[in-house]
């Protein structure tokens, strides 16, 4: 793979997330009854097996992301919703990787976090990282090119870094084998709704 870090990127905004990643997760969810609940946001629902309920998924773009640092998203999930619009936070979908799919995982952000830019010589977060306040700025750039390793432990609440869409769609891969069987678990392990 070219080494992107040296060449010009452009920072995926949410909008750019949820497109990137409703393209491969929508396909992969298609065939088990999954519809696209709204456009412009990446969420899906399909009624539950004993029909009693809803069982959603939905993207989670982080608040905290910027276009010098990058940002992170994550997958929700409801296995048993009233309506097929509900916001899906019952589970973070991701914390039931398998110890192999944390393998995979961890290899993944390896390579995208390799890849991460740093900011022009005259961006302002420099600056503010050499004032005596700045010292949140100063962890945050010593971060960006580093994996925390521990987050790839099974069952851990884990937000898959990225930042421009070529990152976002190399984990839309990332994800695309694993998600059925996830959203799967979801339903599962939760009782349906005993009013439906």
């Amino acid at each position: 793979m070219a080494d992107q870090a040296n060449s010009i990127r452009t920072f995926a905004r949410a909008r750019d997330v949820h497109a990137a990643l409703a393209l491969v997760i929508g396909a992969a969810l298609k065939p088990t009854g999954f519809r696209r609940i709204r456009s412009g946001i990446c969420a899906f629902a399909r009624p539950r097996a004993d029909g009693a309920g809803f069982v959603t998924v939905g993207v989670q773009v982080s608040q905290w992301g910027s276009s010098w640092s990058g940002n992170s998203f994550t997958l929700n999930a409801c296995g048993a919703a009233k309506r097929p619009d509900d916001p899906p936070h019952t589970y973070r979908l991701l914390s039931w990787l398998t110890s192999e799919d944390c393998a995979d995982g961890l290899a993944v952000e390896r390579l995208i976090r390799a890849r991460f830019p740093l900011p022009p010589p005259e961006h302002e977060v420099w600056a503010l990282a050499e004032q005596p306040v700045g010292e949140v700025f100063r962890q945050s750039l010593a971060k960006l090119r580093t994996v925390n390793e521990e987050m790839w432990h099974p069952k851990r609440d884990r937000w898959l870094p990225y930042f421009d869409v070529a990152d976002v769609r190399e984990w839309a891969e990332f994800l695309r084998p694993r998600i059925r069987r996830l959203l799967e678990q979801s339903e599962a392990r939760t009782p349906p709704l005993a009013d439906s």
